[in-house]
């Protein structure tokens, strides 16, 4: 029997950055943003889109976030699609259709986010999103908290990305 490795950043399969909790997986298409990778945290498009149906029928558009994000479920963490092979560096192209993780309805969900390499984080800290575009998590208040940190930060190569467990608030 297999065990499950519940702190990869990948399960068996190699194809999901999720790890515990109801969460929500669609494909959407990114409208806009540059630089973002699995693990990246995107919100809903405020623009105007062209029409677009993505493979399940989804017809969602998703941009990185650029002002704090409202409300504490009103976002989705970008998910490694199969076709990926578990590629945790490759960027994702405007117009793209990407599967993302939507939290499910109560808190408590951990998801892997990448992290912001340049902001030191500890196990228990709130966590928010920059609003640089970039989709990074990095340490934040209660009042604009999106999840908590599951563990410290890792130190490593800060060329690659860094990825850390959330809770979802």
């Amino acid at each position: 029997m297999a065990t499950r490795r519940m702190d990869a950043n990948v399960n068996d399969n190699h194809n999901v950055i999720m790890l515990l909790g109801e969460q929500i997986q669609r494909d959407v298409v990114l409208q806009s943003g540059t630089g973002l990778t699995p693990g990246c945290i995107v919100v809903p498009y405020t623009g105007t889109a062209a029409p677009v149906t993505g493979v399940d029928g989804s017809t969602g558009y998703v941009e990185p976030p650029t002002a704090p994000i409202e409300g504490k479920m009103n976002f989705a963490v970008i998910n490694i699609s199969s076709a990926d092979g578990g590629n945790l560096v490759r960027e994702i192209d405007e117009g793209e259709q990407i599967p993302v993780l939507y939290p499910g309805n109560g808190n408590g969900s951990i998801n892997l986010v990448r992290i912001n390499p340049e902001t030191p984080v500890i196990r228990g800290q709130f966590l928010t999103v920059t609003t640089d575009g970039s989709g990074l998590v990095t340490a934040g208040t209660a009042a604009d908290a999106i999840g908590i940190a599951g563990e410290d930060m890792p130190t490593g190569d800060p060329e690659l990305p860094t990825f850390i467990k959330m809770e979802v608030l």
